[in-house]
C-alpha cells in the first residue's frame, strides 16, 4: 500500500498532566466561589451546607448573613450530618456560589432573602439554634437534648430528607 507523504503525524513531545486547578475548574460550576470571605463580598454570594455528596441540602444562606467563623460553619454542618446520619458520616461539604433569589438548589433547598433550613430541622426545633450559630451567637448546636427527645418520640433517624 503506498504511503501518503503529504499527511504528517504530529507526536506530542510532552504530555500535560491535569493539575489540581484544572480538575477543580471542570468539576465546579462557573458561579462557584472558593471561600466564605469571597462570598461575603458579593451581594449574591450564597453558602450551601450539603451532605450525601451534594444530594441533600441542609441550609442555604446568603453569605452576608453568616457571622460565624468558617470552622464554626463546618462544625454546624458536621452536627447536622450527625443528626441525619448518626454513626454513619456522609460526604458533607460547604459550597459557596453566586446565585440569585428563587434559585432551586440541587439536593433540595432554595435561595431566599433569609436563611432556608430543611424542614426536618425545623420539626426538631433546631431552626433557632441553627440561626444562632450562623449569626455567631452560638459556637455549636445544643442538639443533644432535642435529639434525645426526638428519639424518645420515635424518630431514630431523620429519613424524611
Amino acid at each position: 500500500m503506498p504511503m501518503n507523504d503529504d499527511v504528517s503525524e504530529e507526536v506530542p513531545t510532552t504530555r500535560r498532566t491535569p493539575t489540581r486547578t484544572s480538575i477543580r475548574s471542570t468539576l465546579e460550576p462557573p458561579n462557584a466561589l472558593r471561600t466564605l470571605d469571597q462570598a461575603r463580598l458579593l451581594h449574591d454570594g450564597i453558602a450551601i451546607l450539603q451532605s450525601n455528596g451534594g444530594g441533600q441540602t441542609y441550609v442555604v444562606c446568603p453569605a452576608v448573613l453568616v457571622r460565624c467563623w468558617e470552622p464554626v460553619l463546618k462544625l454546624l454542618l458536621r452536627d447536622l450530618d450527625a443528626i441525619v446520619y448518626p454513626g454513619s458520616p456522609q460526604v458533607a461539604r460547604i459550597r459557596y456560589e453566586r446565585l440569585e433569589p428563587g434559585t432551586t438548589i440541587l439536593g433540595g433547598g432554595e435561595v431566599i432573602a433569609g436563611v432556608w433550613i430543611h424542614g426536618c430541622f425545623v420539626e426538631l426545633g433546631l431552626d433557632r439554634s441553627i440561626r444562632g450559630v450562623l449569626k455567631g451567637r452560638l459556637g455549636r448546636l445544643p442538639f443533644r437534648d432535642r435529639l434525645r427527645h426526638a428519639v424518645r418520640n420515635g424518630i431514630k433517624q431523620v429519613q424524611r430528607l
